[in-house]
Formats: structure tokens, C-alpha cells, sequence
């Protein structure tokens, strides 16, 4: 039997519906994480070179906190959701049960490795699904101790990891799962979305894309780089929600560009690896005829670039960066930037710096994920926000109580009383009857 048959079996038990040992297993996976945190940043300081602050920051405590935030919240979430009923249904009652899925399937991605794992994580076990989970083979030295904290304290009917490269992924997509959790790129995430079709498996796609930021000529430029640098320099610019290029009016644009450049060379340089070197020369393939370029040595390291583009055709405006890079364009009116955002894909996040609330109302009306106004990145860490992204950038959401419900099936259920059978419904419909329908349907 093999491990899609043993969870399915295990689910099929039910034991996983209690609230007892959901919480119970939420409280394992956080010991657990404690009992390997020292792995864990050891391992995030092989494959990217992450300080322990900073992997802690932007991994280990985002699950510690998001499996809190369950704990505190959970009883209530499972409890049925009282809805209205209509006058034609009364006298009744109506409800959503909160039903989890099954046995589920969550693929992890490499830039942040332990939190775009273990948060879906969460999320699956707090709903009540047993998950066979397959973190991202490009970290494989965290992908090693997901394993031992999985493994060595779940049985594998309830959760399990299996590693390995694409081959695996592949092999896992063929089963049937009854919900699919994927994080990475968009053309991966296709392969994920066709191979669930054949299944007509339910699925979230967490990708990417080109996220802009917006800096208006009315805010300090000084406070508003500040912040632009910390969102772009986290994990050294390979984070989804990264500010991925600049829209600045051309006035200020130079001013801009040499702000940047100061404190890029006060405060910033790199000391996260670039993954593998497929990702750093094609990092290095973008750059071309550079506004400033701040020298690093080490294996695959890449210090920050910042590039002045007068071609809206340049390369680097074609593709996510997902590295140090940071493209700078120029406008002269604010609906140009709006239309060169609305000709590329819906961003998973976008960004502006404006005092102006008029200029808020134009990019609060565009479609995107997710975003912040006079700041970077911060959305990410409210868990009263859903995070998602929308067309290209993705498909559902998840954080907090969306993960809860991202993994869980919404059952409608009516309960109606056996003492009273309106005869309005049953034929012969009457002219009486259908006025009272009529009625009573709108």
C-alpha cells in the first residue's frame, strides 16, 4: 500500500476530524520545530546563507506564529458558521459545516523554505487532513530537516515527507489527491494545475510575477528608499512579493536613483547565496549597462544592481527578477504607470508611496494579490489578511483562518422540520400557488 492508500485509509477513520487531536498534532509540530531549530538554521545557512536572525525572522517565527494563531482560534473555526434562511424554506435553519478535504499534497518552494512549507502545513492539519508533503529539493539541506521533524514524529498515515528532485514531484501529481497545495513558479504551476484537472482535484497555486512599486513625487524620498530596500533586499531580492521594479514620475526620478544608490552603499550588501548557479547567471544575464552595481565576492553571490530603464523592451522587464536587481522607470503622467502595469500579468503584490488619496484610489482600483500603501512586503505578516495572488500571480489564498478554510470543504446544510409540509410546492401548481411562490422565491 502506498502512502496516498495509508493516509486514506487513516482519514477514512475519521480521527482526524476531532478537535482534540488537531490541536494535540499542532502542539507536536511546534514542539518538534523547537527540538530542530538549531537544524533548521544551520541548514538555511548551507543552502542560502541566512543569518539565524534573519531565518527566524522570516521563517522559524512566522510558523511558530501562525500555528499559534491556529491554536487560539481553532475551536471556534470548526464550529458551524449559522446562516439566514429565506422565507420559502422557513420554518428551517441553515449552516456551513467546515469539512476537511482528505488526504492532501503540499509542494514547498526554496526561497523561503521552512515557511512555505510548514505554513501550508498548518493549514492542512488545523482543517483536519492528513498531507504528504514534498519540500522544495533546491534547499536540500532544510529539506533533510522538514524531513526528521515530519518523520520522526508523525506517524506517516497521518503526516509524511517524501524528498527528492522534479522526478518525484512528478510522480506525486499522477496520484489522486483530494487537494493540492503548490508553491513556485508559473510554469511549474501550470504542470501542477493540469495534473490536478486529470483528477478535477481541487488546488491553490501560490506564484509570483512582477510586482511594481509606485513612488510619487509627494512622500520623503529618504524614508520611502529606506523601506523599499529592506522589502527588496530580504532573502537578497528572492522573495515573491519583492517590489520587482520602480515607477517613479521623471522628475524625481534621478533623485531616486541616486538615493538608492547611497544607501545601498551605507547599508546593503549581499551575503545571501543566489540558490544554484542557474539562477545566478541568469540573474547576471539581465544586467546590462547597470545605473550602479555594488561589488560582492563568494560563491554565488550577487550585491545589489540598480538599473536606469528608458526601454520598456529591456529583458529585465520581461520576466520576475527573483534576485538584487532593482529597475527603475521613469513616467511623466500617473496613468501611464497604470497602463503598464494593466499590460502585464495581475502582480501578486504592488506597492505605492503616496500621501495623495486620490492617487490611492487609482492603484487601490487595480487588480493584484495583495499590497501596501507606504510600505513593502509588511501585508504578509498580518494573519487577518488573506494572502493569494489573482490570474497569473496565482489561484486562492491562504494565512491565519484562510488556510483553515483553503482546506477545507464549505457543506452547506439545511435542517428543516418534519411537523409542517407547505403544500404550495407540490403540484397541481395553481394560479393561487404560483402568486404565493412568487412571492415567497423573491
Amino acid at each position: 500500500m502506498n502512502i496516498n492508500h495509508q493516509q486514506r485509509s487513516f482519514f477514512l477513520s475519521k480521527k482526524t476530524h476531532d478537535y482534540e487531536f488537531r490541536k494535540n498534532n499542532l502542539l507536536l509540530l511546534k514542539r518538534a520545530i523547537k527540538l530542530h531549530e538549531k537544524e533548521l538554521f544551520e541548514a538555511l545557512r548551507s543552502d542560502l546563507n541566512k543569518s539565524e536572525e534573519e531565518s527566524f525572522i522570516t521563517e522559524v517565527g512566522l510558523v511558530y506564529a501562525e500555528i499559534d494563531y491556529h491554536l487560539e482560534n481553532l475551536r471556534k473555526w470548526m464550529k458551524p458558521q449559522k446562516v439566514k434562511t429565506n422565507l420559502l424554506n422557513m420554518p428551517g435553519r441553515s449552516e456551513i459545516h467546515f469539512e476537511p478535504y482528505g488526504v492532501t499534497l503540499i509542494l514547498g518552494a526554496w526561497n523561503y523554505p521552512v515557511n512555505l512549507t510548514l505554513v501550508p502545513l498548518v493549514g492542512a492539519m488545523s482543517a483536519g487532513n492528513t498531507a504528504v508533503v514534498k519540500p522544495s529539493e533546491l534547499a536540500q539541506e532544510v529539506s533533510k530537516v522538514i524531513a526528521k521533524i515530519i518523520n520522526n514524529h508523525f506517524p506517516q498515515d497521518y503526516l509524511h515527507v517524501i524528498e527528492g528532485g522534479a522526478e518525484v514531484s512528478s510522480a506525486l501529481l499522477e496520484e489522486r489527491w483530494d487537494y493540492v497545495f503548490y508553491t513556485g513558479g508559473e510554469r511549474v504551476g501550470k504542470i501542477v494545475a493540469q495534473a490536478c484537472a486529470k483528477h478535477l482535484t481541487p488546488y491553490t497555486l501560490e506564484l509570483g510575477g512582477k510586482s511594481p512599486c509606485i513612488v510619487m513625487d509627494d512622500v520623503d524620498l529618504k524614508l520611502a528608499v529606506k523601506r523599499i530596500l529592506w522589502g527588496k533586499f530580504l532573502n537578497n531580492g528572492q522573495t515573491c512579493i519583492a517590489p520587482d521594479y520602480l515607477l517613479a514620475p521623471n522628475k524625481i526620478k534621478e533623485a531616486l536613483l541616486e538615493e538608492l544608490k547611497k544607501q545601498i552603499q551605507s547599508s546593503y550588501h549581499s551575503q545571501i547565496k543566489v540558490i544554484n548557479e542557474n539562477h545566478f547567471n541568469r540573474l547576471k544575464g539581465l544586467i546590462e549597462s547597470p545605473y550602479y552595481e555594488h561589488p560582492v565576492e563568494g560563491e554565488r553571490r550577487l550585491g545589489p544592481v540598480i538599473m536606469d530603464i528608458k526601454n520598456l523592451d529591456h529583458k529585465v522587464m520581461q520576466e520576475e527578477i527573483f534576485g538584487p536587481l532593482i529597475p527603475v522607470v521613469g513616467f511623466d503622467d500617473l496613468n501611464e504607470a497604470i497602463k503598464l502595469i494593466e499590460t502585464k500579468s495581475r502582480p501578486l503584490a504592488l506597492y505605492l508611496f503616496s500621501k495623495n488619496e486620490a492617487v490611492q484610489r487609482k492603484i487601490k482600483a487595480l487588480s493584484f494579490g495583495g499590497g501596501v500603501i507606504n510600505d513593502v512586503v509588511m501585508h504578509i505578516s498580518n494573519p487577518h489578511l488573506p494572502f493569494g495572488g489573482v490570474g497569473h500571480s496565482g489561484i486562492g489564498a491562504y494565512h491565519g483562518k484562510w488556510s483553515f478554510e483553503t482546506f477545507s470543504h464549505k457543506k452547506s446544510l439545511m435542517i428543516k422540520p418534519l411537523w409542517f409540509d407547505p403544500f404550495i410546492k407540490y403540484p397541481p401548481y395553481t394560479e393561487f400557488k404560483m402568486k404565493l411562490l412568487r412571492f415567497l422565491i423573491k
